[in-house]
């Protein structure tokens, strides 16, 4: 039998890619908080189109795991749409960056892997009740990060600043054509071969690497460049 007995239930929106995971995580709450799920599903799209036909949860719970990038942008969706809507997260990475991307797109509390069930009923509570969930761990890393920037995505501004808009397209160019050779790449950008790799000097020099390979890949990582 479920331990909450009382009728009045706040409603929830689950939000998980991972099916088992949601379900489990629905049952859960229902059989132990006030809570009642009006809604599961995998994809934003298909929450704010049951939104749109009257569904009313008072509290969205969804999933983030980066690397994938979804949950974030179902999260940054909803607030853009909904930003009276509550929201609070659940995530296996407690880190720095998972964090401080958490709060800044709007979660009121953000709950993790290996936090004590009675925690994470009180976040939801505190959640439901309008206030951000905050832990000391949270607070510092907002007050070290005012800007509310990662440190990879400060990097990347830097970074971005010192291009020119010619080393950008360069750089884009290895990304989208590594097995080209310089003089290919000139061809291709209608610039010199050897302006092509004065170029690739530089941009080693910028990131920290040696050689085209190593570029490639640190453009990736830091996300000036998607393949």
């Amino acid at each position: 039998m479920p331990r909450n007995t009382k009728t009045e239930r706040h409603t929830l929106a689950l939000l998980d890619e991972h099916h088992v995971l949601r379900e489990a995580l629905g049952y859960w709450l229902v059989n132990n908080g006030p809570y009642a799920v009006n809604w599961s599903g995998t994809r934003v799209e298909e929450l704010m189109a049951a939104m749109d036909k009257g569904l009313r949860p008072d509290m969205v719970v969804l999933a983030l795991r980066p690397p994938d990038e979804a949950g974030f942008k179902a999260l940054e969706r909803i607030k853009d749409e909904r930003p009276a809507l509550r929201c609070t997260a659940y995530t296996h990475r407690k880190d720095e960056a998972t964090t401080i991307r958490a709060f800044r797109s709007g979660v009121q509390a953000l709950v993790y892997d290996g936090m004590e069930p009675n925690t994470v009923l009180h976040a939801l509570a505190t959640a439901m009740e309008g206030a951000v969930v905050h832990t000391p761990d949270t607070q510092r890393l907002l007050l070290e990060n005012p800007d509310g920037l990662t440190p990879e995505e400060r990097r990347q501004q830097r970074l971005l600043a010192q291009l020119s808009a010619r080393e950008l397209e360069v750089l884009k160019a290895l990304v989208a054509f590594p097995h080209l050779t310089n003089e290919a790449l000139g061809r291709k950008l209608k610039i010199g071969r050897r302006t092509v790799e004065s170029h690739i000097r530089t941009l080693c020099e910028r990131f920290g690497v040696t050689g085209r390979v190593a570029l490639v890949v640190a453009a990736i990582r830091v996300g000036i460049v998607q393949l």
